[in-house]
């Protein structure tokens, strides 16, 4: 019994197999001639060209931040604001490809707050808010009140170089 379905599974498989390979190709139509018929309409060709597609070139990220000391958030504000005027980041909260620069910071010394912060940032790539993130490097760094600006700048720098190196991730 299971022999005789068998071989009527595989002569139907051979018979439809057969009907596909004998059907007739569809029919094809010739390339138009780039000279107009005598008769025919003429295409209207527009004044102005249409703009070329703007591609995106800024990558996109997110920059997190963990601490609630002064300076240390004073530094994600400053990461953040750099990022945003830089021709190279735009900072984004979407699900999507995205480098995560994930800022952790706590006061050096408890009994002088708003002097110096420590910190420790590390870039992650992100394919999706559902996927594991993939650790890409890390930095560790000690911030005075004084120079925040100064510091983070050095840092969207370090993300450039992070990016250079992962930058085949956001093809």
């Amino acid at each position: 019994m299971l022999r005789r379905v068998f071989f009527l599974a595989l002569l139907a498989m051979s018979l439809a197999y057969a009907g596909a390979c004998l059907a007739a190709p569809a029919a094809e139509t010739p390339p138009p001639s780039p000279v107009a018929a005598p008769g025919a309409a003429k295409k209207e060709i527009p004044d102005k060209p249409a703009a070329p597609k703007q591609i995106e070139t800024r990558t996109p990220v997110f920059v997190e931040h963990h601490g609630s000391d002064n300076v240390g958030g004073r530094l994600a504000y400053h990461l953040k604001e750099t990022m945003e005027k830089s021709a190279l980041f735009r900072l984004t909260s979407k699900d999507e490809k995205k480098l995560k620069a994930i800022l952790f910071s706590k006061d050096e010394f408890n009994g002088r707050p708003n002097t110096s912060s420590i910190y420790t940032v590390v870039w992650a790539y992100s394919e999706n808010e559902g996927t594991l993130k993939y650790y890409l490097a890390s930095d560790v760094g000690l911030v005075h009140a004084a120079s925040v600006k100064e510091e983070a700048e050095a840092l969207a720098g370090r993300t450039h170089e992070v990016l250079s190196s992962y930058g085949y991730l956001f093809e």
